[in-house]
C-alpha cells in the first residue's frame, strides 16, 4: 500500500509537457471553453450600450434586464445541479455552450433589422446570461474527465482559458464597437459561440462517447 501512495505522488509532481495538454482532447476542450467565453464576456462587457444602441431600450430598462438575469442564473443553478447529478457533466455543458450561440445569434440577426424586435431581443440576451450556470457549473468536472493529468493541474488550465476568452473577448468587442457599431460586438459572439458549437460536436462529444464505451468494456480501450 506504501508504494501506490508514492507512485502516486510522483506522478502528482511529474511535468506534463504542454503537447499533453494542448495536443488532445483536453486541449479542444480549452478551445471551447475560450472561445465560448469570448462570446459570453465580448457581449456581456457591452451590454449596457448594445441594448440601448441598438435596440433601443432606456438605460433603466438595461439595468433591469441585467438584475433579473442575474436573479435567473442563481434560480437555473439548481435545475443545472439535479441535471448534472442525472445525467453528468457533459449534457449540461453542451447545453451551455449551446446556449450562448442561440442568445448571440438571436441578439445579432435582430440588431440588423430595421424595425428591432425588441422581445426577441430580450429573449436572447436572457438565453445568452442563463447559458452561465450550466456551462460554468459542469465545466470543471468536463475538464477533468478529458484530461490524462491531475485533476488539480486540470482546472487550472480550464480557468486560465476561460479568463483569456473574457480578456479577449471584452477587448476585441470594444474594438469591434468602435469600428463598426455595437451589433458588430453580437456578430463576434456569435461567431465565436458557433466555432465552439463546431469543435463541440464534432470532437468533443464523439470524444465522450468513446470514453463512455471504453468504460462500458474492453473493446472500447483504445480511445485517444
Amino acid at each position: 500500500g506504501e508504494e501506490i501512495v508514492e507512485g502516486s505522488e510522483v506522478d502528482t509532481k511529474a511535468k506534463v509537457p504542454l503537447k499533453t495538454v494542448l495536443g488532445s482532447s483536453f486541449g479542444l476542450f480549452l478551445l471551447v471553453g475560450t472561445l465560448s467565453s469570448v462570446a459570453n464576456n465580448g457581449i456581456n462587457s457591452q451590454i449596457s450600450n448594445i441594448m440601448p444602441n441598438v435596440y433601443g431600450l432606456s438605460e433603466a430598462e438595461t439595468s433591469s434586464l441585467i438584475a433579473l438575469a442575474g436573479v435567473l442564473n442563481i434560480l437555473l443553478f439548481f435545475p443545472a445541479g439535479r441535471m448534472m447529478a442525472k445525467r453528468g457533466g457533459m449534457p449540461v455543458y453542451s447545453l451551455g455552450v449551446i446556449m450562448r450561440l442561440v442568445g448571440a445569434l438571436g441578439m445579432a440577426l435582430v440588431g440588423m433589422l430595421a424595425e428591432n424586435a425588441v422581445l426577441v431581443a430580450v429573449a436572447s440576451m436572457q438565453i445568452l446570461y442563463q447559458a452561465s450556470p450550466f456551462a460554468r457549473l459542469a465545466q470543471p468536472s468536463v475538464g477533468v474527465r478529458f484530461a490524462s493529468f491531475p485533476p488539480g493541474m486540470a482546472n487550472g488550465w480550464v480557468i486560465a482559458a476561460s479568463a483569456l476568452g473574457g480578456f479577449g473577448g471584452s477587448a476585441l468587442g470594444g474594438v469591434l464597437a468602435d469600428a463598426y457599431g455595437f451589433n458588430a460586438v453580437n456578430w463576434m459572439g456569435a461567431a465565436a459561440a458557433a466555432l465552439s458549437v463546431v469543435i463541440l460536436v464534432l470532437a468533443l462529444l464523439p470524444a465522450a462517447r468513446a470514453d463512455d464505451d471504453a468504460a462500458a468494456g474492453p473493446e472500447g480501450a483504445g480511445r485517444r
